[in-house]
C-alpha cells in the first residue's frame, strides 16, 4: 500500500530565525531578511504513532506558520501551528522570544518507518563521534575530487530512505541522484573547508541520531560552481547507526 502523501509548508516572516525538528530529528533551519515560504514532501519525516513537532523561534517580528497537509489539502490541514498566536497557549510570563514550542499529534494514514528507529537509543561514545567526523570529511573530500561514485556511496542510505518513502515519485532513484551529482561535479567547483574543531555534533532522538552542523553557521557541505553561481550543493548531515556504521540518512 502506498504511503500517505504528506507535505509541509513553512511560512516565515522577514527578520526571523526558525528551526524545526520532527521527533527530535532536525529538518528545517533558516534566517530570513524577507518573508518567504517553502513547501516540501514530508513523508520521510513522520513515523507511525505519536509524532512531536518542535519549533525553535529565536525572533519573529512578523507572523508565520507551519502546516502539515495530505496531498496539498490546505483547507483541512492535519496540523497548523501559527505564531505569534501560539504564544496564547503559554503562561504570560513565558510569552517571549527565543521560544521553543512542541506539538504532539498522531497523523492518519499509512506512515513511513525511518531507518533511525532501528538504531540503539544510546548516547554516542568518543569513537562514534570520531567516526562521524571522519565520514563528514570523506564526503567533503569526495566533493573536492568531484568523485561522483564516492559521494553517492556515502549518501546511499539517504537515497535509499527517499526511495522507500517516495516510491514511484520522480527524482528519487539512484540513477536520478547520479545524474544530478554528475552535473554538479561536471565543471569547476569550490568546496567549503572542513575543520573538525568547527563541527558541532549534536546527539538527538535519544542517541539514535547525530546531527552535524557548522559552529560558524552556513552548511557543513557547501559546493558551488563559479561558472554557474545558481548551481550549488548545500547541506548539513544527519547520521544514524546502520549495520554497525554511522551513515548519513537525512
Amino acid at each position: 500500500m502506498a504511503l500517505t502523501p504528506y507535505y509541509f509548508t513553512m511560512i516565515q516572516g522577514g527578520g526571523s530565525t526558525v528551526r524545526a525538528s520532527m521527533n527530535d530529528v532536525p529538518f528545517y533551519s533558516r534566517t530570513l531578511k524577507d518573508q518567504a515560504g517553502v513547501t516540501s514532501p514530508a513523508v520521510h519525516l513522520l513515523e507511525p504513532g505519536e509524532n512531536v513537532l518542535a519549533l525553535e523561534i529565536d525572533e519573529a517580528p512578523t507572523e508565520g506558520h507551519f502546516e502539515l497537509s495530505i496531498d496539498y489539502d490546505h483547507e483541512r490541514p492535519v496540523l497548523l501551528v501559527p505564531w505569534p498566536a501560539l504564544m496564547e497557549q503559554l503562561p504570560e510570563a513565558e510569552r517571549r522570544y527565543p521560544l521553543r514550542h512542541e506539538t504532539r499529534f498522531s497523523p492518519p494514514g499509512e506512515l513511513f518507518s525511518p531507518a533511525y528507529l532501528g538504531a540503539p537509543a544510546v548516547l554516542p561514545r568518543r569513537e562514534d563521534l570520531d567516526e562521524i567526523v571522519g565520514a563528514t570529511q570523506a564526503i567533503r573530500d569526495a566533493a573536492v575530487r568531484r568523485d561522483v561514485d564516492a559521494y553517492l556511496d556515502r549518501m546511499s542510505l539517504k537515497i535509499d530512505e527517499y526511495q522507500r518513502a517516495y516510491s514511484g515519485w520522480e527524482g528519487v532513484s539512484h540513477a536520478e541522484h547520479r545524474d544530478d551529482i554528475a552535473d554538479m561535479f561536471s565543471g569547476e567547483t569550490r568546496c567549503r573547508p572542513i575543520e573538525p574543531e568547527k563541527l558541532r555534533l549534536e546527539p538527538r532522538a535519544g542517541g539514535r541520531v547525530v546531527h552535524v552542523t557548522h559552529a560558524e553557521g552556513g552548511h557543513v557541505i557547501e559546493v558551488i560552481s563559479p561558472e554557474r553561481p545558481k548551481r550549488r550543493l548545500r547541506t548539513d548531515l544527519t547520521f544514524t547507526r546502520c549495520n554497525g556504521q554511522w551513515r548519513v540518512f537525512r
